[in-house]
């Protein structure tokens, strides 16, 4: 277990084995929130965050700074959090999305908190079925064609860089495109997100498809058609149950 910033000695010796993983105590940490995550990602080696550990208030803390950050740094904990607390947003059960424990009424909180932060990335979430299109007139050499698209955001802090990682958990989109949003899916197009090298020199098309195979292209087109067109059954359950309340209320 390691606390941050770290006496030199251990410093060396940690840059010098790299490929361990390195399990770190937030919460007997000299610094927190931004400077924390700094030094980690400068550190670029392996860690694991330990968040069963922490308070509830340095674990709302930490998963903001996290998620606003615009420092791409890879912590599966805190990106497995990010999932869950945007699900639970969408109101989504999250009881088998996260492994380890979090305080008591943690997820209530942060999403009431953070209701503007988690708002943000449902809209570039579910943005990425315009992005497939996006990703398709780039490769016919076309310009983008914003027909569909519910607007344009140009705003390159609209969402911190590390809402990429959720692109690498395998049931993300699924589970994100199955649930009941308390907002519609909407599409927007992010000139800054979907164009430029934002993300430590590398595009979004990096990490949403990579050099990898990856499964994101299928599980969104399989949504997409039914989204686009307003056909999301999802939302036409909701608006059915919407329909039902009232009549009842009559």
């Amino acid at each position: 277990m390691i606390t941050v910033p770290m006496p030199v000695k251990d410093l060396h010796h940690v840059i010098s084995n790299n490929d361990q993983v390195y399990q770190v105590d937030y919460s007997n940490s000299k610094i927190k929130g931004k400077p924390f995550i700094f030094y980690l990602a400068n550190l670029n080696v392996k860690t694991k965050i330990d968040l069963e550990c922490m308070t509830k208030d340095e674990l709302k803390e930490l998963l903001s700074t996290y998620m606003q950050i615009n420092t791409l740094f890879k912590c599966e904990e805190l990106n497995v959090l990010v999932m869950a607390v945007l699900l639970h947003f969408m109101g989504s059960d999250t009881g088998d999305v996260v492994s380890f424990e979090v305080p008591s009424g943690f997820m209530d909180e942060f999403v009431e908190e953070n209701s503007d932060l988690i708002t943000r990335y449902f809209l570039f979430c579910s943005s990425m079925v315009k992005y497939c299109d996006y990703i398709k007139s780039i490769a016919k050499h076309d310009a983008p064609d914003l027909t569909g698209y519910d607007g344009v955001i140009d705003d390159p802090k609209y969402v911190g860089v590390n809402v990429v990682w959720l692109f690498e958990i395998p049931s993300f989109f699924e589970l994100f495109f199955s649930a009941r949003p308390a907002v519609d899916y909407k599409q927007f197009y992010f000139p800054v997100q979907f164009e430029e090298y934002i993300f430590n020199g590398k595009n979004l098309y990096y990490f949403f498809i990579g050099d990898k195979e990856n499964p994101n292209w299928l599980l969104i087109t399989k949504y997409a058609t039914e989204i686009l067109n307003g056909t999301n059954q999802l939302n036409a359950d909701t608006s059915d149950a919407n329909r039902g309340e009232e009549k009842g209320s009559e």
